[in-house]
């Protein structure tokens, strides 16, 4: 018998749910800058796509392979690389088409009908007939003829490449329409990237179209000729302007570097830069100590790693002497080096400093990593809980959002307990937290002070007044002892 019910929902309704891990914490990948690169950005995952598009004879490629290495030992490798394009010049804008192979040539025959592009703002609607074509540089003749473009078939992306006939500023154009637009390959859907980045770069305006297209990076560096030195040091007070958020690895044989003239780079950055880590060694090297940054394992117990000592099979060292070590770390470069016992030789990368308040490449990797998963930590928070009053609840909240990112800064070393500070830095850290924020920092390796803002600010909904101290007791780089024979 069918019995008409009210749904139990109606007084007890229980109403699916999540509760999230967190989100995606930052990779600490690196992005490279070259000369006209394939595309304006790109991300690899791994060199093989990077040999495809640059060759495998390519410095480029020879980097990506570097960089993917990571570091001997390490438990995990670099997430991706980005390359992007530096203009040098004014440049056309460019439509690069998604990979035409899968169509074979027979079906390329076949395709006749519309295709319209909006190219320097004028509308070129025209018939592209294709019946002709025995090649795929043949379809891209056709296309530029009816076009009245330049159309070549680029073997490296493996599709139609259409440029504009002017330069610079006013140069521009569009993905494609038409009924033959997705079997050229020249849709967003079908693969085609825009490139109407048309105007002479400046490091600044480089580094902010790499960021737009992705921050999910750390470390900038530059292929061979990307950079004069004026460009150089105008990148270099670009990045010390960034709250470091990033770095900026810079690298060449300079041979002032070895002197004590006070004219080389590696000198300037340390007296005017922070965020530059100065590198005394070819491109290869570079690309080494940007995939040690980018191997380090985050989530690993004690995986906290100096930049210093680390190796990978195969580089050759370019500081064999001892006292051009000894000048290049005075000078501020790191470097690949050899070293030897009385029956062993080491290579491995030497300093690993850079420049401003962190001084190492470590504490700075660190830094950066936490700050961000507490930022993250603090947008699931804003995302999670409906209120967060301006009382001891609010205080509670917060407290308990920024615990996983304290903890994980433990577990992984970057936070370490038992580190005696100076008179002076007590003095200084009880100060500004308001309490005896030294002792804490002694017995857990980090404090957190949270206080109340005034009423103003609580009216504005403004932030609460939040300080983490933290110690990471940095790492020992030498050792010096003696050895006594007591008779």
């Amino acid at each position: 018998m069918q019995f008409n019910s009210i749904p139990a929902s109606n007084i007890a309704a229980v109403y699916p749910a999540v509760i999230g891990g967190g989100g995606n914490p930052l990779g600490l990948n690196t992005t490279l800058f070259v000369n006209e690169a394939v595309y304006p950005n790109y991300e690899y995952f791994s060199n093989t796509l990077v040999g495809q598009h640059y060759g495998l004879e390519s410095d480029v490629y020879k980097f990506a392979t570097v960089y993917f290495n990571g570091f001997t030992n390490a438990t995990t490798r670099p997430n991706s690389l980005f390359i992007a394009t530096y203009n040098s010049d004014e440049y056309p804008a460019t439509i690069i088409g998604g990979d035409i192979t899968g169509t074979s040539i027979a079906d390329l025959k076949l395709i006749n009908g519309s295709l319209n592009i909006v190219v320097d703002g004028v509308s070129k609607n025209v018939t592209v007939d294709l019946s002709t074509a025995n090649s795929y540089s043949d379809a891209a003749a056709l296309i530029g003829t009816a076009l009245t473009l330049t159309c070549i078939y680029q073997s490296t992306t493996k599709g139609f490449v259409i440029q504009s006939g002017t330069t610079g500023e006013g140069s521009t154009i569009s993905f494609a329409t038409g009924t033959v637009a997705d079997k050229l390959k020249l849709t967003q859907d079908t693969g085609a990237i825009l490139n109407n980045h048309t105007t002479q770069d400046t490091p600044e305006t480089a580094a902010l179209n790499a960021i737009q297209f992705s921050s999910n990076f750390v470390n900038f560096t530059y292929a061979d000729g990307v950079f004069d030195d004026d460009a150089l040091k105008a990148f270099a007070t670009w990045i010390t302007q960034q709250n470091s958020r990033f770095k900026l690895y810079t690298w060449g044989l300079d041979p002032v570097a070895l002197g004590q003239s006070g004219a080389s780079f590696g000198e300037w950055a340390v007296a005017n830069t922070s965020g530059v880590t100065p590198i005394y060694g070819t491109f290869d090297k570079t690309a080494f100590l940007c995939g040690v940054s980018g191997s380090i394992n985050y989530q690993e117990t004690n995986g906290r790693t100096t930049t210093a000592f680390r190796s990978q099979d195969g580089l050759v060292p370019d500081v064999t002497n001892e006292a051009d070590a000894e000048t290049l770390v005075k000078n501020g470069y790191s470097f690949y080096g050899a070293w030897a016992t009385a029956n062993d030789r080491f290579q491995f990368a030497g300093n690993g400093s850079v420049t401003g308040q962190y001084k190492w490449i470590d504490n700075f990797d660190f830094q950066v990593f936490l700050r961000t998963q507490l930022q993250l930590a603090y947008m699931n928070m804003f995302q999670a809980q409906k209120t967060i009053p301006y009382n001891d609840q609010g205080i509670a909240t917060v407290r308990a959002y920024s615990q996983d990112p304290i903890d994980q800064g433990i577990n992984f070393g970057g936070i370490r307990a038992g580190v005696n500070l100076s008179n002076a830095q007590k003095f200084q850290v009880n100060q500004e937290a308001g309490f005896d924020a030294a002792s804490q920092l002694f017995a857990q390796g980090w404090a957190l002070s949270i206080t109340l803002p005034d009423s103003q600010t609580r009216v504005a909904r403004e932030s609460f007044i939040i300080k983490l101290f933290y110690t990471d007791g940095s790492s020992m780089q030498r050792l010096e002892m003696t050895a006594t024979n007591v008779q």
